[in-house]
């Protein structure tokens, strides 16, 4: 039995891979909007006609089956390798990085692996060059033996890296014809940062989500929302490295039950930027008003919550 990797844990890797530095562009998409033909933005479509997604088996190689310790100063360099060597001998899966903090060095992936960080796991790459070899790389366009990137990879196929946190920065995104499923969803759209945290996330586009949400209120990000957008993540707005969020576009949604339909909170010295939101439905919402605190533009157009026009 194969194991796809979903495009949300696509979206979310690539900002976990960024390790400050843009993946650009990346998309989201369903399987069965791949079969139904173009997507509604030109850019997306050439992403998608270049794209082939990577496919793994149902098999699992936990991190700490081969000595790894998440606990902040253990350096677990060989035990990356052993795992990622023993998932690729065994024909592939996924290397699980459980929650932690896990010092390492380079990583060197394998064909056929995914290297898959739990909720809650952090990969602290080490400042000690020494864990990383001399290897074939690129510095500014130019091929040469330099230090090894965080994460490499050389002459291998059908790899990834996906998780479920944001660092660094991502941009350019395409999601399209998307479904919740199972007991309601926090929200169809969540990005988070704060002041301490950092990074960045720049055109994100979405059309044609279902959803139903769920009203459980979190003591980190406050109330759930179809579309949520926070810079004040874990109640912190002070900080050395203020996020960028901007150009956020969502069309054709229909969100049933949650508490707000939309709830965008930038800083006052930190605000978020562009928003739209278009013919767009949201029912049984608690909250007719919506929460946007320090966004510079926020536009709805033919969007409707519990029934009633919103501009």
């Amino acid at each position: 039995m194969s194991q796809d990797v979903s495009r949300r844990e696509m979206l979310k890797a690539g900002i976990v891979l960024a390790s400050g530095t843009a993946i650009s562009p990346l998309f989201l998409l369903s399987s069965q909007a791949q079969a139904a033909g173009p997507l509604p933005w030109s850019a997306a479509n050439t992403i998608l006609s270049e794209t082939t997604v990577p496919t793994f088996p149902n098999k699992t190689f936990a991190l700490t089956d081969y000595g790894a310790k998440g606990d902040g100063s253990t350096d677990n360099t060989s035990a990356f390798q052993k795992a990622t060597t023993a998932c690729n001998a065994a024909g592939g899966g996924q290397v699980v990085v459980p929650s932690g903090t896990f010092v390492s060095g380079a990583i060197q992936l394998l064909s056929n692996v995914n290297l898959h960080l739990n909720s809650g796991a952090t990969i602290m790459f080490s400042g000690d060059v020494s864990k990383y070899p001399v290897v074939l790389t690129r510095y500014q366009g130019i091929e040469l033996m330099n230090h090894s990137p965080l994460i490499y990879a050389h002459g291998q196929k059908n790899i990834a890296v996906t998780g479920s946190e944001q660092t660094g920065g991502i941009q350019n995104v395409y999601c399209y014809n998307l479904s919740s499923f199972g007991s309601g969803v926090w929200s169809c759209l969540y990005i988070k940062s704060n002041p301490d945290r950092g990074g960045f996330v720049k055109n994100v586009n979405m059309d044609t989500v279902k959803g139903s949400g769920r009203s459980d209120q979190s003591t980190s990000s406050g109330p759930p929302a179809a579309i949520l957008a926070i810079l004040d993540y874990n109640n912190t707005t002070s900080g050395s490295h203020l996020p960028v969020f901007d150009q956020f576009h969502v069309s054709n949604m229909s969100f049933d039950s949650s508490p707000y339909a939309v709830r965008l909170e930038g800083l006052s010295n930190d605000k978020i930027g562009t928003v739209t939101v278009s013919n767009s439905t949201f029912t049984n919402i608690a909250h007719q008003t919506s929460i946007v605190n320090n966004v510079k533009s926020l536009t709805y157009s033919h969007v409707t919550i519990n029934g009633k026009s919103v501009s």
